[in-house]
């Protein structure tokens, strides 16, 4: 799991708090303002035009649908791990991989070197992170907020507070 620090602090939580204050307002404004008049509540029911109930029933079953929808997705991309490098050992740190190699004759090529690389550093090396005291297969960046190495990273995004990575 990639979550390895304490996720959610005052400062972290602002902009998540902020994207759920706008979908609240934009859904209380457009339930009160639009469909609360074609709904017509306020009406007795002997009193309404049926046609226009009709229209804002299906209009508030599509949207409280599509709302619905929206933050589910939204938990979903908050909570769901980007993906960090595996804890096999062929990912451990350097000492581990060098004890591994010369501990039996089993384990001989644990240590990644028969696994397909075509990220290397310039010297031909596999690429190592400092950070996390790992080696990092390709396309994986290590995330400061995080603190941690996300496979196929693409950014940090502070608006779910969660990394765009590899799910």
């Amino acid at each position: 799991m990639a979550f390895k620090c304490q996720r959610w602090t005052l400062a972290n939580v602002l902009p998540v708090a902020f994207v759920i204050w706008i979908i609240g307002t934009i859904w209380f404004l457009y339930g009160w303002l639009h469909l609360w008049v074609l709904l017509q509540l306020h009406v007795e029911s002997a009193l309404r035009d049926e046609a226009r109930f009709q229209r804002g029933f299906i209009q508030a079953c599509v949207s409280q649908s599509l709302t619905l929808l929206l933050l589910i997705c939204f938990i979903r991309a908050i909570f769901t791990d980007p993906g960090s490098v595996p804890e096999t050992p062929e990912w451990r740190n350097r000492e581990y991989s060098l004890k591994a190699k010369y501990s039996s004759e089993d384990t001989k090529d644990r240590d990644g070197d028969k696994l397909e690389h075509h990220e290397v550093k310039q010297s031909g090396e596999r690429r190592f992170c400092k950070w996390c005291d790992r080696y990092k297969p390709d396309r994986c960046h290590h995330c400061r907020v995080c603190r941690s190495c996300i496979l196929r990273m693409d950014h940090h995004c502070p608006w779910i507070y969660n990394c765009v990575g590899f799910y």
